[in-house]
């Protein structure tokens, strides 16, 4: 993968979960309302926008990317388990795929730029 094509995934990537976390920050009331059937209330919302936000930078920093891919997929799989398990919204499964593919792209692109830097 070109260098130019790592940095737009990267941002892509980034993105997909930047944007999520701001509504959520807004206090968008379809999020409240969905963290608080989880049992999260108002402080659900923005705990996660706050690792969303924080992997989405981490994404962009090449020397730290595969931390934030890592945390995407935590919260990705997280919120992929809620769905299914507890708000029984079988068709986010095809939106978390959507999120995991790239941030998997993007943590094997950091894996094989790290093992090329000198030890």
């Amino acid at each position: 993968m070109p260098q130019t094509l790592a940095w737009v995934v990267r941002g892509i990537v980034a993105l997909m979960f930047a944007v999520p976390a701001g509504t959520k920050l807004a206090g968008d009331p379809n999020w409240i309302a969905e963290f608080d059937s989880l049992g999260l209330g108002t402080w659900g919302p923005r705990a996660v926008a706050g690792l969303e936000i924080a992997a989405s930078v981490l994404a962009l920093v090449p020397s730290l990317s595969s931390m934030g891919v890592l945390l995407m997929i935590a919260i990705t799989l997280g919120a992929f388990v809620a769905q299914v398990t507890v708000i029984g919204n079988v068709i986010h499964i095809f939106v978390y795929l959507g999120l995991l593919v790239p941030a998997f792209l993007l943590l094997w692109r950091a894996r094989q730029l790290q093992q090329r830097l000198p030890r």
